[in-house]
Parts: C-alpha cells; sequence; structure tokens
C-alpha cells in the first residue's frame, strides 16, 4: 500500500523498519507522553496490534451473492487523497 501511495502522489514513502518488540515498547512511553502533552497519538499499542492483527477480507461471499463488483484500491485511494488536498488536510 504504501508503493501504491508513493507512485499515487509522487512522494517517497518512509522505509523505517523496527522490530515488533521495540514498536510495543516505544508504544508504551508513547503513550505516557501523549496523555501528559495532550497531543493526539499517532500510534499505540492498539494500533501495532491491529496491524499485526489478520485483517484479510474476502468480497467472494458478497460478489457471488449481492453480485457486488467493488472497484480497483488504486482508484479508491486516488479518490481519498483527492478527498483530503480538497479538505485542505495534506
Amino acid at each position: 500500500m504504501m508503493k501504491m501511495l508513493e507512485d499515487i502522489t509522487k512522494v517517497k514513502a518512509p522505509h523505517y523498519i523496527i522490530p515488533i518488540l521495540l514498536a510495543k515498547i516505544l508504544a508504551t512511553f508513547a503513550e505516557i507522553y501523549y496523555k501528559l502533552t495532550k497531543i493526539k497519538p499517532i500510534f499505540t499499542k492498539y494500533t501495532i496490534n491491529t496491524l499485526l492483527s489478520n485483517s484479510f477480507i474476502s468480497h467472494k461471499k458478497a460478489s457471488e451473492e449481492l453480485s457486488y463488483s467493488p472497484r480497483p484500491i488504486k482508484e479508491s485511494i486516488e479518490d481519498s487523497i483527492n478527498w483530503f488536498k480538497e479538505q485542505g488536510i495534506l
């Protein structure tokens, strides 16, 4: 997904890789920091666990039973980026 975002936005994606254990340890301290400074968290233990969870989802049943036909993910990402630009977020 990062590569796709990089291709669409022409902004180089970050390529930092840290061990999971280190990320979880840092998240513990980050949560304390965010509470003390009242800054919106960038990452937490929960977000790390969510990224590590098995989140593979299939639309097979919806396609077979409801004739669901999803559009390509790249189109959805492009539309999202355009919306963020229109809102002044990007």
